[in-house]
């Protein structure tokens, strides 16, 4: 034992009551120090059954392959989502290029009504057979010829003109200048098919709404995936948090038992697992006790 004066005495022996104020003490000196020292206890079962160390193992590689398995479907559902996403925009493209088509046609049939009616008021004016002239008169010149003897002699001759009042002729120029017009619109639309470039709008229409009804087919289907990949996950989780508080409880079992040896037996798991390439649940749960434990001591400080 160590004196009052610090030196180390041969001669004296622990009492009972020493030797328990050391096992109190110099754990938490040594914690006070930085050091990872628990106070020993007392046990009388030593050993973990075969079959709880067998389960407790299968245990925490069942936690990490969970957790793979969730992983894994966060991943899907995150490409699950991009898809639905790309074929949302698509389907949104789709619509534009649509109306943008619907467009052309009201734009196409507003052209085509108005040259209908234009074509008519112009129709009206020319007439449906031969136009007859009979009304007209051609123009004369009458001529005088004096004589020496008797009377003068009076001669009439055709100039080879035709005599029309001013409404007349007006009547003749609107049906010539609508005659015209009419000629011009049919050589153009003899050059321009219309007929033809309403079937090429119909026809792009058409695909267009095919190519719509598949990308809603599929937006559907992706969006019951993903709505299930989601329940998945859920249920994942959900047994993920069960089985880490099974081995919560497992651990601390598992310290009770073997009390001054489970540094020990934390070793002998941490070596199984490190095998297997798993993460070690275990493990994590002894650091999260020991912080725990540590901010306790640094809050009564």
């Amino acid at each position: 034992p160590i004196t009052e004066d610090n030196r180390l005495s041969a001669k004296d022996m622990f009492t009972r009551k020493e030797l328990t104020s050391l096992q109190q003490d110099f754990p938490m000196e040594m914690r006070e120090k930085g050091f990872d020292v628990e106070r020993g206890e007392g046990s009388e079962k030593k050993h973990l059954s075969p079959q709880a160390f067998k389960e407790k193992q299968d245990l925490q590689v069942e936690v990490e392959q969970l957790s793979n398995v969730k992983t894994h479907l966060k991943t899907k559902v995150v490409e699950t989502h991009n898809q639905l996403q790309q074929t949302t925009n698509y389907i949104e493209k789709q619509n534009e290029t649509l109306q943008k088509i619907q467009q052309q046609f009201l734009n196409l049939d507003k052209k085509i009504k108005e040259k209908k009616q234009e074509f008519e008021t112009f129709r009206n004016q020319v007439p449906d057979k031969p136009v007859s002239l009979s009304y007209l008169r051609e123009e004369t010149k009458t001529e005088v010829t004096t004589k020496l003897f008797g009377k003068p002699e009076i001669t009439e001759k055709k100039t080879g003109n035709i005599v029309v009042t001013r409404e007349q002729w007006r009547n003749m120029k609107e049906k010539v200048d609508a005659a015209v017009i009419i000629k011009s619109d049919y050589e153009r639309l003899q050059k321009t098919d219309l007929v033809k470039e309403n079937k090429k709008l119909h026809s792009a229409v058409d695909e267009i709404c095919d190519s719509l009804k598949e990308s809603q087919k599929r937006n559907v289907g992706l969006q019951k995936e993903n709505k299930q990949l989601s329940t998945e996950i859920s249920s994942l989780k959900a047994h993920i948090r069960d089985l880490q508080t099974n081995i919560k409880v497992l651990y601390q079992q598992t310290k009770q038992v073997f009390k001054e040896q489970f540094k020990t037996f934390r070793g002998l798991v941490k070596n199984e697992l490190v095998g297997r390439e798993v993460e070690n649940h275990f493990e994590r749960e002894h650091t999260r006790e020991m912080k725990s434990k540590q901010r306790g001591y640094d809050m009564e400080r």
